[in-house]
């Protein structure tokens, strides 16, 4: 727990989907030394194993979700 103003703040272990349509943002996918990040708004949240060419297809993938109507 972290206090923040005199709140408590709990850390959750998960994440929410960067396909969620409610989320605001950016997501991309980043070539780094070991192999691929995928970053939303400036900040890493997971390595990939990947190639420079993937990079692309997975950037293109999510730009493909990010963009689709949701379910409803």
């Amino acid at each position: 727990m972290v206090a923040v103003r005199g709140k408590s703040i709990r850390h959750c272990r998960c994440r929410p989907s960067v396909l969620d349509p409610a989320r605001r943002g950016d997501s991309w996918v980043a070539q780094c030394s070991e192999g691929l990040v995928l970053y939303h708004n400036n900040l890493p949240l997971a390595m990939l194993a990947g190639s420079p060419l993937e990079r692309a297809t997975f950037n293109s993938l999510l730009f493909h979700l990010q963009c689709r109507t949701p379910r409803g």
